[in-house]
């Protein structure tokens, strides 16, 4: 495999595959059924398919709660986060620390997360401890803005 960035040859996934399989607890952050929407689903079925290719991988998932509500969650559901309440988002980025998570992977689409244009998500990434990776969703958006 070539790397453009580093203009080098690389190693073959497979020959790496031994660090990948190193990760022993990851947590999932965005919707997730009962919620009815396509990042609840996405976030369902990555969860399946990571512990179906990982059957021994912690996979913790830290669901958005819809102030409306959702009703019940099920048992993969490890914490809530209301959208609109700033310490929630500080209490689960420390229990995420306390447990040992050692990667976050955030389900991100504009209007999931609270504050101004979503800014309590970003009180959590800089209480996190471990390495973030975000699956984007793509949205119109009638009113953008520059924080956006």
């Amino acid at each position: 495999m070539y790397d453009l960035v580093k203009s080098e040859e690389r190693a073959p996934l497979a020959e790496t595959s031994s660090k990948l399989t190193k990760l022993r607890r990851i947590a999932l952050i965005g919707n997730f059924p009962p919620r009815r929407c396509g990042i609840a689903t996405f976030t369902s079925d990555l969860r399946d398919a990571i512990l179906s290719a990982q059957p021994t991988l912690l996979c913790d998932v830290v669901a958005m709660s819809d102030p409306l509500g959702d009703g019940p969650y099920p048992d993969a559901v490890t914490r809530l986060i209301r959208q609109d309440v700033l310490t929630d988002y500080v209490d689960a980025a420390r229990a995420m620390n306390d447990d040992g998570v050692e990667l976050a992977c955030i389900q991100h689409e504009y209007g999931i997360f609270g504050g101004p244009a979503g800014d309590h998500l970003l009180t959590l990434l800089k209480t996190l401890t471990c390495p973030v990776v975000t699956t984007k969703a793509r949205t119109t958006i009638k009113s953008a803005s520059c924080k956006r």
